[in-house]
């Protein structure tokens, strides 16, 4: 049996030492915790100028129809006010960000390097898991807080588009009466999911080229590394260049379509609140103040749709990293 001052003091330095890394680690989890509940007010504040710059389209474009000098120049300055808090709230909010991503990638880092010393393969270099705290750090810290600001202002928005626009459309096509609930709402729906369909074709295939073309340059690495006679660099230089060129060819088409077609959508989506809102406003239901504050607030929408629609897939990569390091 081991007895002795020499081991009482050994087993105080070991305590000691313990009790320290869990201290840091739970200091650094509250620091993540901070930083995400400033994140949090602050997107918050950003969200309240958002909503307050909807309601000045209002006031400004009615006061262009109006002919007011005064309400004009006093709506000039809001805006000034509007967009500088704007921009000074996004300045904060990505010094913060940057700061939390530090912090998460300290956390994870830890987590990381306790998972490889506890399953013995840290004596031999394992990048993987550190490669998945950065990883997961940069999507976490970046995408998720915005994430959730856009779906947060998606059920806003939904909710102000239902309460400011016209609740039905009444249509008459060829002899028959066409209702359409909601038609503004209605319309963004409609394109959301077709933005949605043409999204899950197109990223696919980007992600798709960009493997492929790692795989030729890869191959084309380690042929390289074979070879000492100038000739046969060219042949194997040629027979890259022809992969590539092939590669290019079978996805330009279909990458040319795509691209396209979703350009053309989201410059289509401009026109639309005009559209749907055209016949409200000619019979006087709308004021031109209203449409053009109804149709800041459709773009809004889009934005926030294609917003999370775009980045659903880079946040479950960070979601999953995380999983394989905390698992």
């Amino acid at each position: 049996m081991v007895s002795g001052p020499g081991w009482m003091l050994k087993k105080k330095m070991v305590c000691s030492k313990r009790c320290a890394r869990f201290t840091d680690h739970r200091l650094m989890i509250k620091k993540i915790y901070i930083l995400g509940g400033i994140s949090f007010s602050i997107l918050s504040v950003m969200l309240a100028l958002d909503l307050s710059l909807l309601v000045w389209y209002q006031n400004f474009y009615q006061s262009i129809q109006n002919k007011n000098p005064q309400e004009f120049f006093y709506n000039i300055i809001r805006f000034l006010f509007l967009s500088g808090s704007t921009a000074l709230a996004m300045a904060v909010l990505n010094y913060v960000l940057e700061i939390l991503d530090l912090e998460i990638k300290l956390n994870l880092s830890t987590l990381a390097i306790k998972k490889s010393i506890e399953s013995k393969s840290y004596v031999v270099p394992n990048q993987s898991p550190i490669d998945d705290a950065t990883l997961a750090a940069e999507k976490i810290s970046s995408i998720l807080p915005m994430f959730g600001f856009n779906l947060i202002k998606l059920v806003v928005l939904v909710f102000l588009l239902m309460l400011w626009a016209p609740n039905k459309l009444v249509l008459t096509v060829y002899q028959t009466t066409l209702v359409i609930p909601f038609p503004l709402l209605v319309t963004s729906a409609v394109f959301i999911l077709i933005q949605t369909i043409l999204a899950s074709q197109y990223f696919p295939l980007l992600q798709r080229t960009d493997k492929l073309k790692r795989k030729v340059e890869n191959k084309f690495r380690l042929t390289l590394l074979g070879l000492k006679v100038n000739r046969d660099i060219n042949l194997g230089l040629k027979s890259y260049l022809s992969s590539i060129n092939s590669l290019r060819k079978h996805t330009a088409t279909k990458s040319f379509i795509l691209s396209a077609s979703i350009g053309l959508i989201n410059t289509f989506s401009y026109a639309l609140p005009f559209i749907a809102l055209f016949q409200f406003y000619t019979v006087d239901v709308l004021n031109f103040g209203e449409v053009m504050k109804l149709s800041a607030t459709f773009g809004f929408f889009q934005n926030s749709c294609s917003y999370i629609v775009a980045n659903s897939k880079e946040l479950s990569r960070g979601i999953a990293a995380i999983k394989r390091i905390t698992n």
